[in-house]
């Protein structure tokens, strides 16, 4: 019996992928054709990037409020 395996991406082919779908210069179905990725996996990564990105942001300022306190204590 044949199983298909499913293609990974990296996270960097993801941001692209996406960052060109929410350019909003190509349908998401012209940027599936060109990354050789099914529309509705590019559909998932933008709702998750939208989602997730302040997430992104408020790690480094919590990264930096943590070296703060760690370079209070040192001093």
């Amino acid at each position: 019996m044949y199983t298909k395996r499913r293609k990974r991406y990296t996270a960097h082919s993801k941001f692209q992928v996406v960052m060109e779908a929410i350019k909003g210069e190509k349908s998401v179905g012209q940027v599936a054709r060109s990354y050789n990725v099914h529309p509705i996996s590019i559909l998932r990564w933008k709702k998750e990037f939208m989602e997730r990105g302040p997430e992104i942001f408020s790690q480094k300022t919590t990264i930096h409020d943590y070296e703060r306190k760690i370079y209070n204590k040192l001093n």
